[in-house]
């Protein structure tokens, strides 16, 4: 395992993350591990890095790794999901409020709608394009569970093999206590 030290938001925002990890995976390739034999992981935030950089791999055209596992991925940072209001009653972690605010601080100015930076925008073939196999897993209380569903739906509609799950009355780090 790879864990890389991300730069914070505060002092290096977007898309200096993303940037950093493609420079780990570049040095991964670098040390000789084949791309089909690295899969990329990440939850929440950390989800949604995992598909940023995807898309900028894809964009550098470096070979894509085999697969990617996304635990409830915040991969639209304009919150614009319906479940940003069907679940703010019961998702006990997460709200539009404390994301939006934490969108503002990580982005600096940059635009919340650029796919770059929300995946989940992506046009279906862009996506699909950029990822290789993906395992999504999301909490069916979770206000980022349209998210999840979207990504997956996106990449399944332009041709990326998908499993998606969603943990009913689950909610966001379940995978933490399962």
């Amino acid at each position: 395992v790879l864990a890389l030290d991300s730069p914070l938001a505060r002092e290096h925002p977007f898309p200096a993350d993303v940037n950093a990890a493609v420079d780990g995976y570049d040095w991964l390739l670098e040390q000789r591990f084949p791309a089909t034999g690295i899969a990329l992981a990440g939850e929440s935030s950390g989800g949604g890095l995992v598909l940023s950089t995807l898309l900028e791999l894809h964009r550098r055209d470096l070979p894509r790794p085999a697969a990617a596992y996304l635990m409830s991925p915040w991969a639209d940072l304009t919150c614009s999901g319906a479940s940003f209001d069907s679940r703010a009653d019961v998702d006990l972690e997460c709200s539009r409020s404390s994301l939006l605010r934490m969108a503002v601080q990580y982005l600096a100015g940059h635009d919340p709608a650029d796919v770059a930076a929300s995946p989940a925008l992506a046009d279906p073939s862009q996506l699909a394009a950029a990822c290789p196999s993906l395992f999504v897993q999301v909490g069916g209380d979770e206000v980022l569970l349209d998210d999840s569903v979207t990504v997956a739906r996106s990449a399944g509609v332009g041709g990326t093999r998908v499993r998606l799950e969603i943990w009913p009355e689950m909610q966001h780090f379940f995978q933490l206590g399962v």
